[in-house]
């Protein structure tokens, strides 16, 4: 268990129950942000795998990308069952 998860634990343990429930919700919070952060990143350069990725505008409704590494242009679907 690493050093702050040791720490947080043990200042849950001393807290008043109210408190641990805003702590709690608090947590929540932060993982949902985190989630929707996951759901927001650029995918992998089909052709390279690279992950220097730009947006790149549209392209019949969905959003286009650009790799920095190999100048690949592709779409979100690209290489997927829903490609085409």
């Amino acid at each position: 268990m690493s050093n702050i998860l040791a720490e947080a634990i043990e200042i849950l343990k001393h807290l008043p129950e109210k408190y641990v429930e805003k702590a709690l919700e608090a947590i929540r919070e932060v993982k949902s942000e985190h989630e929707k952060e996951e759901k927001t990143t650029t995918p992998p350069c089909p052709k390279c795998k690279g992950g220097k990725i730009v947006r790149n505008g549209r392209k019949h409704g969905k959003q286009a990308f650009l790799c920095r590494i190999c100048g690949k242009s592709f779409v979100e679907t690209s290489k997927t069952a829903l490609f085409n």
